[in-house]
């Protein structure tokens, strides 16, 4: 299992995996999906990270930071407590880099997605002390998701009036886009609305419905 930290609201889609992501923003468009429980409210003052599920990279440029990294030893630093001490300081002090970071428990890694920054990938080493690390280059940065996940909020009624119904909307690990939504329809005709507000390639609309919080 992989666990992510990450930003969402309204409910996201949800898919089991075996491997968890931690993000600073919480779902990828490659599995279409990761998802909580509990809804995040999109605020100008976001909240910490929590917990959600999600899926190990699939594509982009990786590069193995501790390539001969060994298991780490029973009673070790785990990589969860590793990757919640990574993300608030990369979003903090790297935010127009950063994009997200995934769990990957099978290769007993963390795999760092950023905009690519030698400042970045040195000071994720030196605060991950041996726990190995894969860098994969992303397109969108954390700052540039949140920006996009508070407009996209704001848009709510906007879309409501042009007889689209956003029930979910969420950041990515930041290779393919910056953000997903869902709506009821997802419809092809809705995706070119999207991309005619936000720019082709920066949100993708998939049909998704409300999710019931139990």
């Amino acid at each position: 299992m992989v666990t992510t930290f990450g930003h969402g609201h309204g409910g996201q889609m949800r898919e089991r995996t075996q491997s968890r992501r931690v993000a600073g923003a919480a779902l990828t468009v490659a599995v279409a999906g990761a998802g909580t429980h509990t809804p995040v409210a999109i605020a100008a003052s976001l909240p910490a990270p929590s917990p959600t599920k999600g899926n190990p990279p699939t594509s982009g440029s990786v590069r193995g930071s501790h390539p001969h990294h060994a298991q780490r030893p029973a009673g070790g630093v785990s990589l969860d407590a590793v990757a919640a001490r990574l993300v608030p300081y990369l979003q903090r002090h790297f935010g127009a880099a950063y994009s997200a970071l995934l769990v990957d428990d099978p290769h007993d890694q963390l795999v760092v997605y950023r905009l690519p920054d030698p400042r970045l990938d040195s000071a994720a080493d030196r605060l991950a002390d041996g726990t190995r690390l894969s860098f994969v280059d992303s397109r969108y940065s954390f700052d540039r998701q949140i920006q996009l996940l508070l407009r996209i909020a704001a848009d709510r009624g906007y879309w409501k009036r042009h007889g689209i119904t956003v029930n979910s909307w969420g950041a990515t690990n930041g290779v393919y886009c910056a953000a997903i939504v869902t709506t009821t329809q997802g419809s092809a005709a809705q995706q070119q609305a999207f991309n005619a507000r936000y720019g082709a390639g920066t949100v993708v609309v998939a049909k998704g419905g409300p999710i019931e919080y139990k």
